[in-house]
């Protein structure tokens, strides 16, 4: 499927912005926020369709510097998740967050979905 892009508009000069993507069956899906303006993450949210089979999901934090940070990560199996930052978690113009959701096992689909407010 397709990166699908959702923004609404809050207070004065913010946007609140909804990157989500859905997996083929039985298929690693890794979905990345968009570079190009400073973030702030509100929560990533990850759904199976079914009860899957997988080692854990993780949120990163990628760094144009180079090094990739995980931030947290999921139980194995789980079918849901939500990651939502104990603190704001700002990132510059060239960073990104980064959501990916593992295979699921034969039949099972995952939708995957990053907030963020753009800066």
């Amino acid at each position: 499927m397709a990166l699908l892009t959702a923004v609404r508009n809050l207070a004065p000069a913010r946007k609140l912005h909804r990157d989500s993507d859905v997996s083929p069956a039985n298929t690693a899906l890794t979905l990345t926020t968009p570079s190009g303006r400073p973030r702030k993450l509100i929560h990533c949210a990850l759904q199976y369709s079914a009860g899957p089979t997988h080692s854990g999901a993780q949120v990163n934090m990628r760094l144009a510097l180079g090094p990739l940070l995980l931030l947290d990560g999921s139980g194995a199996n789980a079918q849901q998740y939500l990651y939502r930052p104990a603190s704001e978690l700002i990132i510059f113009d060239d960073d990104q967050f980064e959501l990916v959701a593992p295979a699921g096992g034969a039949g099972i689909t995952s939708t995957l979905a990053i907030y963020t407010e753009v800066l």
